[in-house]
């Protein structure tokens, strides 16, 4: 008997070939008994075992961790991408984008909005009234403050 190579991708094996690995080079990550240099989509290389596992359901890809989303299914009820976790409503603040999945902030001058501009506007911050979209400082001649809508 004598001792045979792995493929080079391998850091351990049990046969000559690419799909016979156990473990992985370091810069490869170990995925049906093959390395690969990226995991498939829905996958993250774990850091400490170096196997390729599944990202939480609600991410489409993921980094580090099954939870750290770096992109969301935008079919299921958790499309939006916010600080690593995919959200069905985005925060105060922020609005969600469809064209870019994520959520993305408000004018400075809205607290809720639905777009990004200064007449997106559902609600306001601080001493502003809102007035058909927009934060204005003051309701302006004819109007006055309404604190029930």
């Amino acid at each position: 008997r004598t001792c045979a190579s792995c493929d080079s991708s391998c850091a351990s094996c049990d046969g000559a070939s690419p799909l016979n690995c156990t473990a992985c080079s370091a810069d490869w990550a170990l995925e049906a008994g093959t390395c690969v240099s990226d995991c498939m989509a829905g996958a993250f290389k774990h850091p400490q075992t170096g196997l390729c596992e599944a990202c939480n359901t609600t991410c489409m890809d993921c980094s580090g961790t099954g939870s750290n989303c770096t992109s969301c299914n935008d079919s299921g009820d958790t499309p939006f991408l916010e600080a690593g976790e995919c959200l069905g409503d985005c925060p105060s603040g922020r609005y969600p984008s469809q064209a870019t999945q994520q959520c993305e902030p408000c004018d400075s001058t809205c607290s809720t909005c639905a777009g990004p501009t200064s007449a997106d506007c559902v609600s306001c911050e601080g001493e502003r009234f809102l007035l058909s979209g927009t934060c204005a400082t003051s309701c302006g001649a004819g109007r006055y403050p309404d604190s029930l809508l």
